[in-house]
């Protein structure tokens, strides 16, 4: 008797079709966005262009904008940086060579280098010191210097809520 063997079948692999929804977001993106820039209304490129709502093509341009100019900016990083690299292949012999007048154009471009690409921790200061140093500097009474401390315990939480901040980190501790 014969046995009968399963039939075999061949899966062929699945095409991902993220790539090709990512690139006719971006195309959507970049049509809303030439759009507006030529002046059209929000209605009229969500019409045009297929959006449902005025926020989802207002969320499109602002997406679209956002990454134009992200794209530039992290080029242009890596050309100061490629600079940056530059002119310390040119000073570092004098370096070695033991030239002392080297050495502050070498620190200068290594700082600004470490400024470009982020390497710098943040600068942590003692606010409450600062204060108190302040307010006795002033001549300022022990009851001025809690409200001047106060007023800058309050900045600081302003400055920290806020998003358009530069404040990465503030703590205010008090000796009591």
């Amino acid at each position: 008797m014969a046995s009968v063997q399963p039939a075999t079948t061949t899966k062929r692999p699945r095409k991902s079709t993220t790539g090709a929804i990512n690139l006719a977001a971006a195309d959507k993106r970049r049509r809303a966005l030439e759009l507006r820039l030529a002046g059209a209304t929000l209605e009229q490129i969500a019409q045009q262009v297929g959006y449902k709502t005025r926020s989802g093509v207002s969320d499109a341009i602002k997406t679209a904008l956002r990454l134009s100019l992200q794209e530039p900016a992290e080029e242009l990083r890596a050309v100061e940086s490629a600079r940056y690299e530059q002119m310390l292949k040119v000073l570092w012999p004098r370096i070695l060579r033991g030239e002392l007048d080297a050495f502050p154009h070498v620190l200068r471009v290594m700082k600004q280098r470490a400024e470009l690409l982020g390497l710098n921790e943040p600068v942590r200061v003692n606010i409450q010191a600062l204060v108190m140093e302040i307010g006795r500097d002033a001549g300022m009474s022990s009851a001025e210097i809690r409200a001047l401390a106060d007023n800058v315990r309050g900045t600081l939480d302003d400055a920290r809520a806020s998003t358009a901040s530069d404040v990465i980190d503030a703590d205010f501790v008090t000796s009591d």
